[in-house]
């Protein structure tokens, strides 16, 4: 550790880490300076000498944020070698704007039954207030029977497996590969997901925040971009007009004014709903593949029985997916159906009724990483939209 008395005359911000650790014999943190190289253990021995706990039996819950951070944002653990690993990145990353240092957090209770246990004040800054407070942990005893330290290792357990499951889950991208966990944005953006990024996730995960799933992150400043009017390329994205979802779409975009390339007119869409920008040029018969209802695995079967033999340059009556889940956006953008695109098409799936042969919403949930009420959704409006199709074809 450096002492910062001695580097008066130097800029603290070219010294390396720069810690605001918590004190319990003053009201004020102290600042420490570390540097990039120091190890987990050594940074944790200096953090607890600096807070006055090194020689107490129950060490506090560290958690870190940068000054960077957004004012309201949560805290990150800093409670494995792996988390310290993780807040070495984002300071490196957070360099690359500016000067940042990291501010050391641990609970006002913690800070409390440490000063009483040092026979010090309980706490400081509580003139004029008389709210009662929290009961004083035992320090002396590693295992205190507590409850609320032993919620709190029940927490941190979960929190380890939600970061594993994020960990396992989005590190399986083709184009970023399996070292990085990645996320595709609702423009088509793949991000290289943070440490902050996965502890605040995993942290969300682990509490059962409402609407935050493995496929659906938290909405807060961390994940802006994953979220309706947060479409903004963060600075670990990938163009999606460079290797994402749009240029797969492109390449695969039948021309539309040329037959046998031509749709069906969208028609009222579930719910008196138009779909508008489609052309009206009826669609032209196909001589064999003619399923006759949802597209399921056995009607495909039976066209195929059929003692012509079949005609594999028959065009496909039915939507392409991206468009018609583009259109479906347009009308529902709360749902975010874009941001599946790139892991339906990664396994070869490019028409509705290809996705109707799936059957059910679970299959989709498992497959593609929907949640279930869009796999639901979708699956309804591809029923709705083949039976249309269907009818005018007769």
């Amino acid at each position: 550790m450096l002492d910062a008395s001695v580097h008066t005359d130097m800029s603290w911000r070219r010294l390396g880490l720069v810690l605001m650790v918590p004190q319990a014999n003053k009201d004020g943190p102290k600042r420490v300076l570390l540097t990039h190289s120091t190890s987990f253990e050594d940074a944790l021995d200096t953090i607890h000498g600096t807070i006055g706990c090194a020689d107490v039996a129950r060490k506090p819950q560290l958690l870190y944020k940068l000054s960077s951070a957004p004012a309201k944002g949560p805290g990150i653990d800093l409670e494995s070698e792996d988390d310290w690993g993780g807040c070495l990145e984002d300071v490196t990353v957070a360099e690359a704007k500016k000067n940042v240092s990291i501010t050391i957090i641990v609970s006002d209770r913690y800070m409390a039954s440490l000063r009483a246990t040092r026979g010090g004040r309980r706490g400081a800054g509580s003139k004029g207030k008389s709210k009662q407070p929290p009961p004083l942990l035992d320090l002396e005893h590693a295992e205190s029977g507590d409850d609320d330290f032993d919620d709190g290792l029940g927490i941190m357990e979960k929190e380890t497996k939600s970061l594993q499951q994020l960990q396992k889950h989005h590190a399986s991208c083709r184009l970023c590969g399996d070292t990085k966990a990645c996320k595709v944005d609702r423009a088509g953006n793949h991000h290289h997901l943070t440490h902050s990024q996965l502890r605040g996730w995993a942290r969300a995960l682990a509490a059962n925040t409402y609407d935050v799933t493995l496929v659906k992150p938290p909405r807060d400043e961390l994940f802006t971009m994953f979220h309706a009017h947060g479409n903004r390329a963060g600075p670990g994205a990938k163009s999606a007009a460079a290797a994402g979802p749009s240029s797969h779409m492109a390449a695969m975009q039948p021309m539309l004014g040329m037959p046998p390339y031509q749709y069906m007119p969208w028609a009222q869409f579930g719910h008196g709903l138009a779909i508008p920008g489609t052309p009206d040029t009826p669609t032209p018969e196909p001589r064999s593949f003619r399923p006759t209802e949802a597209s399921s695995s056995s009607a495909v079967a039976s066209a195929f029985l059929s003692s012509d033999p079949p005609d594999l340059d028959a065009a496909n009556p039915y939507a392409l997916i991206s468009d018609f889940i583009s259109r479906l956006d347009q009308h529902a953008p709360k749902r975010a159906l874009p941001a599946c695109l790139s892991r339906i098409e990664d396994q070869d799936f490019y028409h509705i009724d290809e996705l109707a042969n799936l059957q059910t919403a679970d299959a989709l949930v498992e497959q593609f990483g929907l949640t279930k009420g869009n796999a639901e959704f979708l699956l309804a409006k591809i029923r709705d939209e083949i039976k249309r199709v269907n009818r005018a074809r007769k």
